[in-house]
């Protein structure tokens, strides 16, 4: 519920159906009330069932700050000093990404006991914009064109209910990399929940469900995931390994007549769960199969509104983060795009790893649509990579939004 004080949508909170029912929402707006509106830009209020534990809110805060002209690192400095004081602080994480646009920003994740039974999460984002004073040019002095920074902070604070160690707060943006296997198709962040078929409400013509896999004329193979409202385009030499046990087998059967090598290497995917991935496909070409070992790139689909929602270039900041906690060589820096041909924001993380023994690099394409955050892992070998990321880069041009 997003409220800006003395505005309407402020005044109409107080009878919603939510806030009657929660004294505590309605003691919140009550709080902010006289909140200096130079200073304090908005509040969003998460109203959900289940989402208040023990009367505490999770919310979101834009506060701005003009004239305030400390450093970034100056802020994260009193942050902690302010915060520590706190019953069981701890700083999570703190770094430095940049937005598409180059603006260095601070993020900042915390935590701390509310109570013997809550735990509170804090994430805070600061960073600056330079504004101009204007002066009318036949008057203006060189000595008085004075530049100014304001701080915007966004805040954003989760209550977890934890009778644990603090330490147990899970991280939103990823859990821990599981360790790759030695089939070579590490899951390349999340351990995606499943992801469900959406129920369709009954009509003459009901709206396809699930995936679907085309094959071109040109042998380029369109793939559409109807559950997660996006499509893709796959060149000629990537060919989709099926889910289902008949079809996995035919196609098994067809690569073994042209390289048995590359059979060999499809049958690392015989076992993978349909509910976890959306599409597996290995690239068919014999200059990038090693021994039983072939190129490959998966795709999986995370439930959740706040990565679903949140600034791409803070996900992918986050995503690359927990990569270097995990021992993985992060290979790039900063926010990097993939110019895509239909408007859709995607981005990319390549990393290096070692699993049963050989070194593995990846590159990791996320974008998001209106629930979900959609990550395509391509895996090859350190000599193929110029080629597969080539790829992968004509492949992330082609992902389309379905409405």
């Amino acid at each position: 519920m997003p409220v800006r004080v003395s505005e309407d949508e402020y005044y109409n909170a107080f009878t919603s159906k939510a806030v009657l029912a929660n004294p505590a929402l309605s003691e919140r707006l009550t709080q902010i009330q006289d909140a200096d509106l130079d200073n304090f830009r908005l509040d969003a209020l998460d109203i959900r069932d289940g989402h208040i534990p023990g009367g505490i809110i999770s919310d979101f805060s834009v506060v701005f700050q003009p004239g305030d002209t400390r450093t970034l690192e100056k802020w994260a400095q009193a942050e902690g000093n302010r915060k520590s004081p706190f019953k069981n602080y701890r700083l999570l994480s703190m770094g430095y990404p940049k937005t598409a646009d180059g603006t260095r920003v601070l993020v900042i994740e915390q935590t701390w006991s509310k109570d013997q039974s809550h735990s509170i999460f804090h994430r805070a984002v600061f960073f600056s914009l330079p504004t101009i004073e204007l002066v009318p040019r036949r008057t203006m002095n060189p000595n008085k064109a004075i530049q100014t920074f304001g701080i915007f902070v966004v805040l954003l604070a989760f209550a977890i209910r934890s009778c644990s160690n603090v330490s147990d707060i899970p991280n939103l943006f990823a859990t821990e990399t599981p360790t790759p296997t030695n089939t070579f198709t590490p899951s390349p962040t999340f351990t995606p929940s499943p992801t469900p078929t959406q129920t369709q409400t009954p009509s003459p013509t009901p709206a396809p469900t699930g995936i679907n896999v085309e094959e071109q004329s040109d042998g380029s193979t369109l793939f559409i995931d109807y559950d997660n409202k996006y499509q893709l385009m796959l060149p000629e030499d990537w060919v989709v390994i099926p889910f289902k046990r008949d079809a996995f087998t035919e196609t098994v059967n067809k690569l073994a007549k042209d390289n048995p090598q590359l059979a060999a290497a499809a049958q690392a995917f015989k076992d993978i769960a349909p509910d976890v991935f959306r599409l597996v496909a290995i690239n068919k070409n014999p200059k990038y199969v090693k021994n039983t070992f072939a190129s490959n790139l998966n795709v999986t689909a995370y439930a959740d509104n706040l990565l679903a929602t949140m600034p791409l270039e803070f996900v992918s900041g986050a995503l690359e983060e927990q990569f270097m906690k995990s021992g993985i060589k992060v290979l790039t820096s900063g926010v990097n795009v993939i110019e895509n041909s239909h408007g859709v924001d995607v981005e990319f993380i390549d990393t290096e790893q070692n699993a049963s023994g050989s070194k593995i690099v990846q590159r990791v394409l996320v974008f998001q649509t209106n629930d979900r955050l959609i990550m395509i892992a391509f895996t090859t070998l350190p000599q193929f990579s110029k080629d597969i990321f080539a790829e992968a880069d004509v492949i992330g041009e082609s992902i389309e939004l379905l409405k």
